[in-house]
C-alpha cells in the first residue's frame, strides 16, 4: 500500500489507499453525601442548575473511537471555505464556541429549540443527564444550523491542534487556562482575605472552597490553540456520536465542576457516566 503525508490547513495526515488517517444547579454541596455510584456521576459536583454528586475520585474514561479514525478525503479537491462562526480543521470546519440556542444569555443557557449558534458570551447549551435523546436533539440541532454534529476524529483534531498535544492548548496541565473544578481557587482565597501561603490550590481545590461554576462561551481567551476555537475542554463536555461506544455516543473534553481536572481536560478522555453538564459542537463538511 502506497503512504503519503498530507499536511491540510496545518494538520498532518496520512493518505493510504485514497483514505486519510488523522495522526494526531447551585453549586454548595456537602461533601459527606458525595457518594453515589461513579458509573452513573464519575465524579462531578452540582452545577448551577443542580445535578449529581459524586465521590472525587475520577475513572480512567472509556474507549478513544477518534485514535484510530479514518477520514476519507481527496487531497485534490478545494476546498471550501469556513462560515464566519467557524474555523478550519483539515476536511472540516469546526464551531468556534460550544453550541448555544438563540435566546442563550450570559447568565441563562436559554429554551429556544431549533439551530444552535457558535457564539461567544453566552452560557452554552447544555444538558445534566445525558441520554440517547439528548443526542438526538444536539444532532438536529446541528443539522438546523445546516451543519452536522461534530464526530470523534472531528473533534479530537480540533482539541489537539497540528501538534498532537496533550490539552488543547499544550501538552502541560494548568487550572486556569480552561475553566475546570480548580480554576477559581486562587480568587476565591483572595476574595475571602485568604493567605497565599494558607489557600489550598491542589487538585480538586474548587470542592473545598465551593469555587467551580459554568462560564459563558470564550471566556477563557487562552483555552485554545492555533486552529482558533474555544473551550474544547473544561466548561461543559461536548457530546460525538460513536460508533465503538455501546451508547452511541462519547462525551469529550471534561468540565468546570468534575474532579481530576489533570485526567479529564486530556483530548483523548471520554466520560462513560450519565450525570454530567453535557453540550455539543457543530462541524461542516468541506467538500
Amino acid at each position: 500500500m502506497r503512504t503519503v503525508r498530507l499536511t491540510i490547513d496545518g494538520l498532518a495526515y496520512v493518505l493510504m489507499s485514497g483514505l486519510v488517517v488523522g495522526c494526531g444547579a447551585n453549586s454548595s454541596f456537602d461533601t459527606t453525601d458525595a457518594s453515589v455510584d461513579g458509573e452513573d456521576s464519575g465524579g462531578c459536583l452540582p452545577g448551577p442548575d443542580g445535578g449529581t454528586t459524586a465521590d472525587s475520585q475520577p475513572d480512567s474514561g472509556g474507549k478513544d473511537s477518534a485514535k484510530d479514525a479514518v477520514i476519507d478525503v481527496d487531497p485534490d479537491r478545494e476546498w471550501l471555505d469556513c462560515p464566519s462562526d467557524m474555523v478550519a480543521v483539515g476536511p472540516v470546519c469546526v464551531d468556534r464556541y460550544e453550541a448555544s440556542r438563540s435566546d442563550a444569555t450570559a447568565m441563562d443557557q436559554g429554551v429556544a429549540v431549533g439551530p444552535a449558534h457558535s457564539v461567544p458570551g453566552v452560557i452554552p447549551w447544555h444538558v445534566d443527564l445525558m441520554t440517547s435523546e439528548a443526542l438526538a436533539e444536539f444532532e438536529a440541532a446541528c443539522v438546523a444550523a445546516n451543519k452536522r454534529i461534530c464526530r470523534p476524529e472531528d473533534w479530537r483534531a480540533a482539541c489537539e491542534g497540528a501538534t498532537g498535544s496533550t490539552y488543547v492548548y499544550g501538552n502541560v496541565f494548568d487550572a486556569r487556562t480552561c475553566n475546570c473544578v480548580d480554576t477559581y481557587c486562587a480568587d476565591w482565597c483572595l476574595e475571602h482575605g485568604v493567605e497565599p501561603e494558607n489557600c489550598d490550590t491542589g487538585a480538586n481545590c474548587g470542592y473545598v472552597h465551593d469555587s467551580f461554576h459554568l462560564m459563558p462561551t470564550g471566556s477563557f481567551p487562552m483555552c485554545t490553540n492555533e486552529l482558533g476555537t474555544f473551550d474544547m475542554t473544561g466548561n461543559v463536555w461536548e457530546v460525538v456520536p460513536s460508533k465503538v461506544d455501546v451508547r452511541g455516543f462519547e462525551v469529550r473534553g471534561g468540565a468546570f465542576n468534575c474532579a481530576g481536572a489533570i485526567d479529564r481536560l486530556t483530548c483523548t478522555f471520554n466520560a462513560t457516566w450519565a450525570q454530567l453538564f453535557a453540550g455539543f459542537r457543530c462541524c461542516l463538511d468541506r467538500i
